[in-house]
């Protein structure tokens, strides 16, 4: 009898690591995995969001919505916010310096409600018109606390170009709703 060795009891198999990995049976010879179903959920989820916003009739546009003139001071519950004045300047306490109807066009316009009373969380802004037709809003401010007999105040400057000639309004919108405002003239 002959020697019985271990490796005449198994067939052997050689395994090449370099030898191609084999096909998928997949259609189109693309893998269906969890990394390719969260790549698909993701451009589904992107095309709800942006193609309404791409393709949407309405008109967007950075120019603010107009509101109706006020000349009158706001005066509901807690908040108090008098006739405001043009200046070129405010003083440390943020109140008026130098009140005026006319600016040149390279001067910085400070837009102040004196001796006014916000309480905790009122937002404020001031939106600038040129002859009648809105330019900018200056950025809304929220009070921090309750406020009372304070200046209000917000510089609109001439950064990157001086302002245009014209009539100007000032108005002041209070949670969202016109108040008062103050015109002047720049030249």
């Amino acid at each position: 009898m002959g020697m019985n060795r271990d490796s005449d009891r198994y067939d052997r198999y050689e395994v090449d690591l370099d030898a191609e990995k084999p096909k998928n049976d997949q259609p189109g010879g693309f893998k269906l995995d969890g990394r390719t179903i969260a790549i698909g959920l993701l451009i589904i989820v992107a095309a709800f969001i942006f193609l309404p916003r791409l393709f949407s009739s309405e008109a967007q546009t950075a120019v603010p919505t107009p509101f109706a003139p006020n000349n009158a001071p706001i005066q509901q519950g807690n908040i108090t916010l008098p006739q405001p004045v043009a200046s070129t300047g405010v003083d440390a306490d943020g109140c008026a310096t130098g009140v005026a109807s006319t600016f040149s066009s390279a001067q910085s316009i400070y837009v102040v409600a004196e001796n006014s009373s916000v309480p905790n969380g009122t937002g404020i802004f001031v939106r600038l018109y040129r002859d009648g037709q809105p330019v900018e809003d200056a950025p809304e401010i929220v009070a921090d606390r309750d406020y009372s007999g304070t200046c209000i105040n917000f510089v609109f400057e001439p950064v990157n170009q001086p302002f245009q000639p014209g009539d100007y309004e000032a108005q002041f919108v209070v949670n969202g709703n016109p108040g008062p405002s103050v015109t002047f003239r720049v030249q």
